[in-house]
């Protein structure tokens, strides 16, 4: 694997099985953009995507999870623990149809407070978020949903 960061790791452009796109995963490491949507990741590849994440120089910037239905709460709780990294530079992350919970929701509205937040754009389109859930996101300060 080379040091050399890339623009872009889009999963889907590879036209390998499931498992070979999985041996892909530690490329995120070295990445500005991560295209990651549905994928079937365990729980030590979503380790790795956080270790990117936190990472010191970090590079990933934009980090797309859409139509993961296997983002359980502990996964997004992993992910939005990085998100609260100070060496975490994320701009963008989208977790469009990802059924996330009122617990995932909960996990993202500690990252969106404590963070020195550079995320811009958070995608939660496609879940159906109930009002609970929502209301923990809202009230986020900072939050500027």
């Amino acid at each position: 694997m080379s040091e050399e960061v890339l623009d872009e790791l889009n999963l889907q452009q590879y036209n390998t099985s499931e498992e070979g796109r999985r041996r892909l995963i530690p490329a995120v490491r070295n990445c500005r953009k991560a295209e990651l949507s549905g994928s079937f990741l365990s729980t030590s590849h979503w380790e790795v995507v956080a270790s990117a994440m936190t990472s010191n120089p970090s590079h990933l910037r934009e980090l797309s999870l859409i139509r993961n239905q296997n983002l359980t709460d502990a996964v997004v709780k992993l992910l939005s623990s990085a998100m609260m990294h100070p060496n975490c530079r994320l701009e963008t992350l989208r977790l469009s149809g990802c059924s996330l919970s009122e617990i995932s929701c909960g996990s993202l509205a500690s990252a969106l407070r404590s963070n020195p937040s550079h995320l811009r754009v958070l995608d939660l389109s496609g879940n159906q978020l109930k009002d609970p859930g929502v209301k923990l996101l809202v009230f986020s300060p900072g939050s500027s949903l």
